[in-house]
């Protein structure tokens, strides 16, 4: 893994905190920290700060798991597309009123379809494509 995939997936995953993504951990059992042994195990774990700490220092790999855009189903698609399209007429009505020199919205709410994305475990950065996570399509495991 490169230094760049490696700092899209902490990305990614530093997203995902919030949202109880499962991760799948691989480590070797040598030069195996107490820490380690104490806060995640082999195989399939739920995602939270320790495990994030422990892949920054090269402790263990992790790998969530996600499902393609194109698993979406037509309703998902459609929420999806209504919360996307509020989230740009939001990013647009700013863009006027800062333009026009009157206030805008200073608040983050535009970025709900990311949340919305990261709430719902899609894969919209292509990880599974790269191998840096498992395809979750029919693994009943959310």
């Amino acid at each position: 893994m490169t230094q760049e995939e490696k700092d899209l997936l902490l990305k990614d995953l530093c997203a995902r905190l919030f949202y109880g993504v499962k991760v799948n951990v691989i480590y070797s059992n040598e030069n195996a920290s107490s820490f380690r042994q104490r806060v995640c195990v082999k195989g399939d774990n739920e995602l939270n700060t320790d495990i994030i700490w422990l892949y920054q220092r090269n402790e263990i790999d992790i790998k969530p798991y996600l499902f393609p855009l194109s698993s979406m189903t037509e309703e998902q698609q459609e929420e999806f597309d209504r919360i996307y399209a509020d989230d740009m007429q939001v990013v647009a009505n700013n863009l006027k009123n800062r333009l026009d020199g009157k206030p805008y919205e200073t608040t983050l709410g535009h970025y709900r379809h990311i949340d919305w994305l990261n709430a719902n475990h899609f894969d919209y950065r292509g990880l599974i494509e790269k191998g840096l996570a498992i395809d979750a399509t029919g693994l009943n495991i959310y």
